[in-house]
Formats: C-alpha cells, structure tokens, sequence
C-alpha cells in the first residue's frame, strides 16, 4: 500500500517555568499555580499524514513515548468526538524535548497537533472548543495553541500578558536548558508536594509579590536574579544534590532554577564564559551524561 502525502509538518515548542509558585490545593484535587510561561526556540518536530489503517497511529524514535496512551493520540481523539472529521491520522514525532523534565513536551505536542488538524478542517471547532480539549489533555496544554510569554492562574490554563519591556528584557540574558539522567513524574510530584509538604503552598499574594520582583529585576538588567519555584523548594529537601548546584552556579554569576515539576533545569546568565561553566558545574554534580542546550527564546 501507497503511503500517503504529508499534509503537515509543523515545529512542537518547548517551554520553561521562568517563575513557578504553588498557592494550594483545590476543591477538585487539583494545584492553583502562578506560573510565567516562556516558549523557547528548541522542541519537538511532528509530521502528520493521513492514515490508511482504520486507526490513528503514532510513530516516534524514541523508547520513552508510550505509542498507544499519549497525549497526541487523546487530543486526536477528543477533537474527532467534538468534531464531524472520522479521517485516521498517521503522525510522526521527532522527539527531541526529554520526558519527565518539566519542559511541556507532551503539552506542547497535543496542543500543537490541535491547532494543526484544526486548520486543516477550516477550524470546524471555534477556539472555545479547542481550549476546552487542551484543558482535558492536560493542564497547560492550552498555552501551545498561541506559544508566547505570559503569566498562567488556574492549573497553569489560564494565561494573562506579560509586558513588552520584561519581553525585551529577556534578550540581554543568555539561557540554557539541561536535565539531570532522571525524571520526575508530575503526577508523583504534585501528590509528594501534596501528602508531606503542604507548609511549601505560599499566598497568591506571596506569589504575585515575587513574580513582580523577578520581573522587575530582569527589567532593571540584574545579574543575580530572584527565581523561585515550589518544587526546587521540595526537591531540594529530598536531593542535597540540587542545593549544591544552585549555590555552586551562583558562585560563577550565573542563575539556575528547576522549570516545573519535573527534574529539569533552566539557567540564566550574561556572558558565554559563564554558561560554559555552568555546563561544567551541572556535569560535575549529574555526570557528563545530561541532556544539555543552549536556548532562546521562541
């Protein structure tokens, strides 16, 4: 059988938390966050094809995605059910955004993959619709259907703007992304936070007074910035391993702080110098073995 013409190919990007603070648990089990979401400009590349077969598929390099149960093929699913559209989809994912790190991948491919067949069906589902399937997917799934700087409430779906000058701020600032040979399964982590370390939940208010102070200081050019996330705050009582990091990164003028949940970092600094130390540090305390990049901003 004749494989059929791509009729997508399309660039899945990876984010970071630049500021993550959980305020607490919800009536529904789930987290209120207060979160500053930043696209960057590498992630992950998906092609997408019509499929022969009387079934949607999946076919990805790596033996970390779970073929049959990810989110591409459950927002696939959930758009056929709101939708007239029954065409069977073969999608091809060049994965490249590590799992288990806190840099949305899964997120970032259901809500890409979204917006794509929306388009190509004329947008058969109004926008409404298409945040409501992001939100079942996952709980900042909906912020990929329009990838840019913002502050995210709720559980992460609920994104407000960010102004310009802290957008064009950022550009002074070199960055970079690296992970540990570890993950960190969200889930696992929201309910560690949740049975042994509710004492970390700080105030909405707390956490708007110091997501302005770190907007304020990138503004302002700052060389040591005040990151904060919740979880670098809970991970560091499990791993002496990541308060280590942290201090020895400082010491080269360079700023590093967890992204998310997961087990992965970003860091921060002005001068090429300091980010090849930064890389050296991060190798001494995990290994030469970590996924590391350079980034921008997407």
């Amino acid at each position: 059988m004749n494989d059929t013409p791509e009729i997508a190919k399309i660039f899945s990007p990876a984010k970071i938390n630049f500021f993550f603070a959980v305020t607490g648990l919800r009536n529904d089990g789930f987290h209120d966050v207060v979160s500053i979401n930043l696209p960057l400009n590498f992630g992950d590349e998906i092609s997408v094809k019509l499929n022969d077969c009387e079934k949607d598929e999946l076919i990805c390099q790596s033996n970390d995605i779970n073929l049959t149960n990810n989110s591409i093929l459950s927002a696939i699913k959930l758009f056929k059910e709101e939708s007239n559209v029954r065409d069977n989809f073969k999608i091809t994912l060049k994965k490249e955004i590590p799992i288990s790190a806190g840099f949305g991948g899964g997120s970032s491919n259901a809500g890409t993959i979204l917006k794509t067949i929306n388009k190509i069906y004329d947008n058969v589902l109004n926008t409404s619709t298409i945040e409501t399937i992001c939100t079942k997917t996952g709980a900042d799934c909906s912020f990929f259907l329009n990838p840019k700087p913002c502050i995210t409430t709720g559980i992460g779906d609920i994104c407000h703007e960010i102004s310009d000058k802290f957008q064009n701020s950022l550009e002074q600032y070199k960055m970079f992304i690296f992970k540990p040979p570890f993950g960190i399964n969200t889930s696992a982590a929201y309910k560690d936070l949740r049975d042994n370390f509710q004492k970390l939940y700080i105030s909405e208010q707390s956490a708007n007074g110091k997501m302005e102070n770190l907007i304020e200081a990138v503004i302002r050019g700052d060389e040591k910035l005040p990151l904060y996330n919740t979880f670098y705050n809970m991970l560091s009582l499990r791993n002496n391993d990541f308060i280590k990091l942290k201090t020895l990164i400082s010491d080269v003028h360079s700023n590093v702080m967890l992204t998310g949940s997961g087990s992965g970092f970003f860091g921060i600094c002005k001068s090429s110098k300091t980010l090849k130390y930064s890389k050296t540090i991060a190798e001494l305390i995990f290994g030469s073995d970590i996924f590391w990049r350079e980034v921008s901003f997407l």
